[in-house]
């Protein structure tokens, strides 16, 4: 189904209405709440919208609270708001929520979650209840280091009332339209305490979610994806705790702490399309839930947090901002099932009694990381005009990731639904310790009354310790096959490959101005760099060792690894835009192109292997919102992006990028009915077609697909009762994510996207 003529027409009546709007306020000299709104992402210190020369968003606690509901995520929520972000997964990756077409860094009150493995589950382990705002800043950043090439997500949480004892309570109820049963119901809470007595303030924050199975579109129920997990049959507990004191009006300290844990508990399993499990060998099977699993370490995500944070504004002059912090996570995924067909060497063939060797392999693998660090920041003003920000960072990741294999024969003659562990659990990859010492330095200038320009630089010194590790597919073979080759090699056995120590040191530069040319309207025009480091640990999983048997044995067993080998080095990304955004009293715009390019690429291989390849990935596009005020009760508005991304190899060959990189076109759009007692809001979600990395053979094919909802909130009694419909004309369709799981995973991985739900949720303060 073509969706340009619906996206176009709800885009060309938004201008419509902009253009009376606009027009109506051209005179007016007041400045809207948006320009004065305070950030202290973009630069680590808090300033205004207006004075940032780059693209800089903020959700506030109003616009998520409108959004949540019982079983939805801020990955399901935030590509609805925030425009150049990927389109929602609807399972509990966000693989492929890239912004800009680069990775995203997630920050939780700006405590940095990135970590070597970088498993993206950073949004769905967040309860949305506890979000006080978003802070987003689009493109490379140099302020943060590693992780920020595509920009910067930062997820601030709640902190304590002012009052002496203040309550919170929300209750959740989500079913869906097209099975009325007690198996398609989610349920959610928050029960919060905060308060404020002379210089203490405390909150504490308890939130939980019960979530039963998810249904299609036809009320179908979704089967577990089991490459990357889903959140169907899952419950999930948060807490948040907040201490604070402030010693005087220039200080304050305040410690937080921060725990989540879900866990899955399901009795279904992924289609393999029965005994023998044809799915697992190419035949095209229905993607259903199958009731029968037998499963006892079923998906789970934990993480834990806990940070101190000090801030004196008149340190010596500056203001002074010092973190530290620790956390912990753990992330569990489902049971995968994979063969690969080995290739005997024909000196060999005799030995095994043909020239094949299958490796059938049933693993389940647990990832975790524990993570600790410091940032000091200052800011000093050097006179009325000039200011810099200046400050080190230390950072110490130690990341792991651990398997343990299941009985391939049960797995098979149950048709995937039997999962009988057997041996000791196993290295996935080696252990890896990375840290990092930086600092930093942002000059902000005030040229004259209306332009300001900003220059930073931030040097790095990262040292990478890669322990030695045997590649699971050495324990494969072994486990299947050492039986039969012992005999002839007595001596052998698994090989590890060599850990190393990799160091880099990385210089990040940015440069840019905002010349404000009227009261309502400025221009930019920015150049950073951000860089992403190797995901070492994922890339070794797939080598084996100069001595490994298999390198003898077999011709398509790969070639051996040097960690020394270049496809290890960190790689840079340099980002360029230009913008201009305008605020009236009843309107406000934006619009920004950008470009980036980095001299490598990651590449995720039909075989499930990763590569990082001396490629030159180029991506360019554009952003634009647009907010309405057509009179005191009607509010419309919308989002629109586009983003092209290609490489090119050393054959020279121009090649466009998967959709889970360059993500497709996307189109929001909404209108808004607010009186005093109630508020609604018609909500449109667009992606569109986007088959160019198919046509070059580099990706699947992405079938666009358009969402409405229905988000209505009534003033009843002492608080609120919200009434969300999501899916409001019942389409039937697969999430990008889910188009691109079946292309590289197999059919069991192209679930549907859920069908209608209705949710009603009771929220008060007292």
């Amino acid at each position: 189904m073509n969706k340009k003529p619906l996206a176009l027409g709800i885009m060309s009546g938004l201008m419509a209405l902009s253009h009376n709007a606009v027009a109506a306020s051209d005179n007016a000299n007041a400045s809207s709440p948006v320009e004065k709104t305070m950030v202290i992402t973009a630069s680590r210190t808090a300033e205004t919208v207006s004075s940032l020369p780059q693209t800089v968003q903020v959700i506030d606690q109003e616009q998520i609270q409108q959004q949540v509901q019982p079983g939805n995520n801020l990955a399901d929520i935030l590509p609805k708001l925030i425009p150049g972000l990927g389109a929602p997964t609807q399972v509990t990756t966000q693989f492929g929520q890239t912004l800009r077409g680069r990775p995203v860094l997630i920050l939780i009150d700006g405590v940095s979650q990135y970590d070597n493995r970088n498993v993206s589950r950073k949004l769905s382990s967040v309860s949305p209840e506890m979000v006080a705002r978003i802070e987003v800043v689009s493109g490379a950043s140099s302020i943060y280091g590693a992780g920020g090439a595509g920009g910067v997500i930062n997820i601030i949480t709640k902190d304590a009332s002012k009052e002496t004892l203040a309550f919170e309570t929300r209750l959740g109820l989500k079913a869906s339209t097209e099975e009325l049963d007690s198996e398609a119901l989610s349920y959610n809470f928050l029960q919060s305490a905060s308060g404020t007595v002379d210089k203490f303030s405390y909150l504490a924050t308890l939130t939980g979610e019960i979530r039963k199975g998810m249904f299609d579109a036809d009320g179908d129920r979704i089967a577990p994806e089991p490459a990357q997990t889903s959140r169907s049959d899952a419950d999930s507990l948060g807490a948040l705790v907040k201490l604070g004191y402030q010693f005087d009006a220039d200080t304050s300290v305040k410690l937080t702490f921060d725990w989540y844990e879900e866990e899955q508990d399901t009795e279904y399993a992924a289609n393999y399309g029965g005994p023998g499990v044809p799915a697992l060998f190419g035949a095209d099977v229905e993607a259903k839930a199958i009731k029968g699993l037998e499963l006892d370490d079923q998906p789970k995500t934990e993480r834990t947090s806990i940070t101190l944070d000090f801030i004196n504004q008149d340190l010596f002059g500056s203001t002074f901002r010092g973190q530290a912090y620790y956390r912990e996570r753990e992330y569990r995924f489902y049971p995968f099932g994979s063969t690969r067909t080995l290739a005997i060497a024909p000196a060999y063939q005799p030995a095994f009694r043909t020239d094949r060797a299958p490796l059938p392999v049933v693993n389940q693998s647990t990832s975790e990381a524990e993570v600790y660090g410091t940032k000091l920041t200052l800011e000093t003003s050097i006179n009325d005009d000039a200011s810099v920000i200046w400050g080190l960072d230390y950072n110490l990741d130690k990341g792991k990731q651990t398997a343990r294999g299941y009985d391939v024969t049960s797995f098979i003659n149950s048709g995937a639904l039997t999962y009988e562990p057997i041996g000791s659990r196993y290295e996935y990859g080696p252990e890896v310790e990375t840290e990092t010492k930086a600092a930093f330095a942002q000059l902000e200038w005030d040229t004259s009354d209306t332009v300001t320009v900003r220059a930073g630089v931030r040097y790095e010194n990262i040292n990478v310790d890669v322990d030695d590790a045997t590649p699971p597919m050495e324990t494969w073979f072994w486990n299947q096959y050492g039986a039969m080759v012992s005999p002839f090699f007595p001596d052998a056995g698994p090989e590890a490959v060599e850990g190393d120590e990799l160091d880099y040191d990385a210089w990040l530069f940015n440069i840019g101005a905002i010349d404000r040319i009227s009261d309502n309207a400025e221009i930019f025009i920015n150049y950073s760099e951000g860089y992403e480091l190797p995901d070492a640990a994922r890339l070794l999983r797939d080598g084996l060792s100069p001595d490994s048997l298999m390198l003898e044995l077999f011709t398509n067993a790969g070639g051996a690894t040097d960690i020394g080998d270049s496809k290890f080095d960190a790689m840079k990304v340099k980002n360029y835009e230009f913008g201009w955004r305008g605020h009236w009293e009843s309107a406000s715009a934006s619009i920004t192109a950008f470009y980036n390019k980095s001299d490598k690429t990651a590449v995720f291989n039909s075989d499930y292997t990763v590569d990082m390849l001396d490629q030159v990935k180029t991506i360019s596009g554009l952003e634009s919102t647009l907010d309405v005020y057509v009179n005191n009760s009607i509010q419309t508005g919308g989002t629109f992006s586009y983003t092209k991304g290609e490489t090119r190899g050393e054959d020279g060959k121009k090649r466009d990028l998967q959709a889970t990189e360059a993500s497709p076109a996307k189109l929001t759009a909404y209108v808004q009915l607010n009186k005093s007692n109630f508020t609604t809001r018609l909500q449109s979600m667009t992606i569109f077609d986007y088959n160019k990395a198919a046509r070059d053979d580099n990706g699947a094919d992405i079938e666009g697909y358009t969402t409405l909802d229905l988000l209505t909130q009534v003033a009843v009694g002492p608080g609120n009762l919200q009434v969300n419909v999501s899916n409001l004309l019942n389409n039937e369709y697969q999430t990008v994510y889910s188009q691109w799981a079946e292309a590289t995973y197999g059919p069991a991985s192209g679930l549907n996207a859920e069908g209608r739900t209705v949710s009603m949720s009771y929220h008060m303060e007292y």
